[in-house]
């Protein structure tokens, strides 16, 4: 969960903002789990209905490229179904405010280690 802050935190340096998570997989299975990302991230966590996600992504270019769709972002709303949202919880902001700061920490002192 904090390598994924640690990776919107990249992506915020680079001018993008992430405005939800899309989790999908066996992780994303896990209630507590797609909290915790949530809590971590300050971002909500979407999980979605179909886990045939390589089907339902080439589902989203066919339909695109076949006209069907606009774009990518209507055939997206179109096929894909949200299950669930996991909302950041307030109340552990500055517990996972300070697990994120020791991540970091050690991640850039052992960094030199792993090129």
């Amino acid at each position: 969960a904090a390598m994924i802050r640690r990776n919107i935190d990249t992506l915020k340096e680079y001018g993008i903002s992430v405005s939800e998570i899309r989790a999908l997989g066996g992780g994303a299975r896990s209630p507590l789990w797609n909290q915790i990302k949530a809590d971590m991230t300050g971002v909500p966590i979407l999980t979605v209905e179909n886990d045939e996600t390589p089907a339902v992504g080439a589902a989203v270019l066919a339909g695109e490229g076949s006209g069907l769709f606009p774009d990518l972002k209507n055939a997206t709303r179109q096929l894909v179904r949200i299950r669930e949202s996991f909302s950041p919880n307030p109340a552990f902001i500055s517990t996972y405010n300070e697990v994120y700061r020791r991540y970091c920490m050690l991640s850039d002192l052992l960094n030199k280690y792993w090129k």
